[in-house]
């Protein structure tokens, strides 16, 4: 099955091994090994296959089966008294957002992420632009992000090591 990364992903995959040499066999194997298990039905997806602190950020490496193709994507969270704020390359979920707000921000797009929350790693919320916002479970708002033409992922590369 082909995988695919995210650019962020990618990203966040060299820092990874910046910090633990075999990290990236490690991630792109567990990806190559999920998205056999996902796409034979065995698991559904989203599928975290990571979890590590990133300096003030959490970061987690999930593997999703779209159309039959896979994609390492990876998300940070910042820790906070009302729950975690998640950032993804595709969006930004923030809790305990009143609906008013939520409904506000909803009738002013499309606008720049960063009015909203300041930045994210890797330059994540970079020149980007939100194009929905909506309500999620317990008030958690939930950003959806403009796709990145100039950012397309990329083939995840097959290396050696255990089958399954």
């Amino acid at each position: 099955m082909k995988v695919l990364v995210t650019h962020w992903a990618r990203l966040a995959l060299e820092h990874s091994t910046s910090q633990d040499h075999g990290a990236r066999k490690s991630i792109t194997l567990d990806a190559h090994h999920v998205a056999r298990e996902m796409a034979s039905g065995q698991r559904k997806g989203p599928r975290m296959i990571r979890r590590e602190k990133s300096g003030r950020y959490d970061l987690e490496y999930a593997v999703t089966v779209e159309d039959g193709v896979a994609t390492l994507d990876a998300r940070w969270l910042i820790t906070d008294p009302s729950g975690n704020i998640t950032i993804q390359s595709h969006l930004v979920t923030i809790p305990g957002v009143p609906s008013t707000i939520i409904t506000s921000l909803s009738g002013k797009v499309p606008f720049d992420v960063r009015k909203v929350i300041e930045d994210g790693p890797f330059g994540v919320l970079e020149n980007r632009s939100v194009i929905a916002v909506r309500t999620g479970m317990s008030n958690r708002m939930i950003l959806d992000l403009a796709p990145c033409a100039d950012r397309p992922a990329t083939d995840l590369p097959v290396v050696e090591g255990w089958t399954k």
